[in-house]
C-alpha cells in the first residue's frame, strides 16, 4: 500500500478498535504499508494524536495476529493520525479538506483516498453529502461500508443513491467479513480442484446442506441495535445468504470478479419464493432473559435465533433443502458448513463433509468402511484436516478484515457484496417477513446454553433430517 489515505469515520468505536486498527497493524507487519500511507482517524473527542495512539495500542496488542513490540508499534504509529471533527457538521469538513491539502508528497504522485464508514447506516448519506459538497472527494476515491445496508430495501436504495452520487456505484465496497474468512474462500477451491467433490456437488449425491453460525455469547450491550434488527437480518440475510452463494453457485474462476458475482446473483435469483405455510420453513427463538437486556423492549418479539429452510430451483439443486441457522446464547461458538450426502441402501450412516469456518479452520470428512473383524458390518470413520492447528499455516493466514482492507485498496471486488445481490436478498427476506407477520409466528423461548428452540428441530424432522450439533474435533 502506498500513496493512500484511509479515512476512518467512527474511529473511536468498537469496530475500529477491535478489528480495523489491528488489521492495519497486521498489514504493516507484513511489509505491505509504505511510508506514504496514512490511517486517519476521525472522532468528536478532544484528543490529540498521542491520546488516540494510547487508546488503540492495547487493542492492537490484544487482537493483532503478529507480535507487537515497542519498536514496531512506534513505527506503525507514524502512519496513524487523528483529526477531531463532528461528521454531521459540514463546516468541520473544511479541516478535513485542509488536512488532505497539507499531506501531499513531494513526488506529487496520484493519491488514493479510501473512506471507511464504521458508523450507523443512517449517517452514510450525511457523510457522503458533506464529503461531496466540501470538495473532500479528490483523486481516486472508494468507500467501504458495513452492514446493515439500511433497515429495509427502500432505505438501502436511498443510501446507495447517495453513495453513488458521491463515489460512483463501482467504488462502493459493501464489506461482509464472512467472505474474507479463509475457509469460506477455500470452499470454491475445494469444489473446483477435487474430482471427488466436483462430481458429487449436486442433487444426485447430496441429501441436504447446513450452514450454521452459532454463538455462545448473548447480545451483550448491543440491545438498541439488536432489538431493531434480529437474527434474520443480522446473520441469515447479512452473512449466511452470502456463504450459501459460495457453497451452491455454479463453479467459476474465483479470480474473475464478474463471473463470480454473476454466478452468485444467479443463485439468489433461483431461490424458491417463501412458502405460504411459513411454519414449514422458518423457526424463531429468543433466549431466556433477553428482554431484561438494557435498551430492549420489555415485550420484545425480536428473535435471537432463526432457522430457515430454503430450496434452490435449478438443475443442480432441485429438491435439496438448504438449512440456515444462527443464534445467540447457544451451547457452542462455531460457524460451519455441513454437506450431508445421500444414504446408500439401508446403511444408517451417511458420508458427511464438514467445513469449519471458525473458531478453528479445517475440514472433516466422514465415510463408511467395513468394521474390522466383521464380515459385512459397517462403521463410520473420520478423517480431518485442521488448518489453524498448523502454526505456520495459522501465522500466514490473514484475518478477514486484514484481507478485505487490502482488497479494497487494490480494487479487488470478488469478496465484496455487489448491489444486485443486496437487492435480491432484501426482496426475498421482505417477502418472508411479511408471511411471518401474516401467520403471527413468534419466537419460542429457549434456555441459555442449549442448541436453540425445539421448533428448529421439528423443522428438520419433518423432512427426516436433524441438525449437526456435536461435530468431530479438528486436530
Amino acid at each position: 500500500m502506498h500513496h493512500v489515505v484511509y479515512t476512518l469515520f467512527g474511529a473511536t468505536g468498537d469496530l475500529t478498535m477491535r478489528k480495523l486498527m489491528p488489521a492495519f497493524y497486521n498489514l504493516y507487519a507484513r511489509g505491505l504499508v509504505e511510508e506514504t500511507v496514512t490511517f486517519l482517524a476521525l472522532g468528536r473527542r478532544e484528543w490529540s494524536r498521542e491520546d488516540y495512539l494510547s487508546e488503540i495500542e492495547p487493542w492492537i496488542r490484544q487482537f493483532a495476529r503478529f507480535k507487537v513490540t515497542d519498536e514496531m508499534f512506534a513505527e506503525f504509529a507514524k502512519r496513524v493520525d487523528y483529526l477531531e471533527m463532528n461528521f454531521t457538521k459540514q463546516a468541520d469538513y473544511l479541516s478535513l479538506f485542509r488536512y488532505y491539502d497539507e499531506h501531499q508528497y513531494d513526488d506529487r504522485q496520484p493519491m488514493r483516498y479510501l473512506f471507511y464508514f464504521a458508523v450507523a447506516p443512517e449517517f452514510f448519506p450525511v457523510i457522503s453529502d458533506n464529503l461531496l459538497e466540501t470538495g473532500c472527494l479528490r483523486g481516486q476515491c472508494r468507500v467501504v461500508i458495513e452492514k446493515p445496508f439500511g433497515s429495509n430495501l427502500d432505505d438501502a436504495r436511498e443510501i446507495t443513491n447517495k453513495l453513488s452520487a458521491a463515489f460512483g456505484i463501482d467504488q462502493i465496497y459493501h464489506i461482509d467479513h464472512y467472505l474474507g474468512k479463509e475457509m469460506v474462500q477455500n470452499i470454491m477451491t475445494l469444489r473446483r480442484e477435487n474430482a471427488l467433490f466436483r462430481a458429487a456437488w449436486n442433487r444426485e449425491s447430496i441429501e441436504s446442506v447446513e450452514i450454521n453460525a452459532l454463538e455462545e455469547l448473548d447480545i451483550g450491550n448491543r440491545g438498541a441495535y439488536y432489538d431493531a434488527t434480529g437474527a434474520l437480518k443480522d446473520m441469515i440475510q447479512g452473512h449466511l445468504f452470502q456463504v450459501m452463494t459460495i457453497v451452491a453457485m455454479e463453479p467459476v474462476n474465483q479470480n474473475d470478479t464478474d463471473a463470480l458475482q454473476t454466478a452468485q446473483a444467479a443463485l439468489l435469483q433461483a431461490l424458491r419464493p417463501p412458502e405460504d405455510d411459513i411454519r414449514s420453513q422458518l423457526a424463531l427463538g429468543q433466549y431466556e432473559g433477553y428482554r431484561d437486556t438494557p435498551h430492549v423492549a420489555p415485550d420484545s418479539e425480536t428473535e435471537t435465533y432463526a432457522a430457515l429452510k430454503v430450496h434452490i430451483d435449478n438443475d443442480r439443486w432441485q429438491g435439496v433443502p438448504f438449512y440456515l441457522r444462527s443464534g445467540k446464547a447457544l451451547a457452542e461458538r462455531k460457524t460451519f458448513v455441513t454437506i450431508n450426502f445421500k444414504q446408500i441402501g439401508d446403511n444408517p450412516h451417511t458420508d458427511r463433509l464438514h467445513i469449519e469456518i471458525q473458531p478453528q479452520e479445517g475440514i472433516a470428512l466422514s465415510f463408511i468402511i467395513k468394521k474390522p473383524g466383521s464380515r459385512d458390518e459397517t462403521t463410520e470413520v473420520n478423517m480431518n484436516f485442521c488448518q489453524s492447528c498448523n502454526l505456520e499455516a495459522h501465522s500466514n493466514t490473514p484475518e478477514a478484515y486484514e484481507r478485505l482492507l487490502l482488497a479494497a485498496y487494490e480494487g479487488q471486488r470478488e469478496f465484496f457484496t455487489p448491489w444486485e445481490q443486496i437487492v435480491r436478498s432484501w426482496t426475498w427476506m421482505h417477502e418472508l417477513r411479511e408471511k411471518r407477520d401474516e401467520a403471527g409466528l413468534k419466537p419460542e423461548i429457549y434456555a441459555r446454553g442449549s442448541w436453540g428452540p425445539s421448533g428448529a428441530d421439528a423443522l428438520l424432522a419433518a423432512s427426516g433430517h436433524s441438525w449437526t450439533n456435536e461435530t468431530e474435533t479438528l486436530t
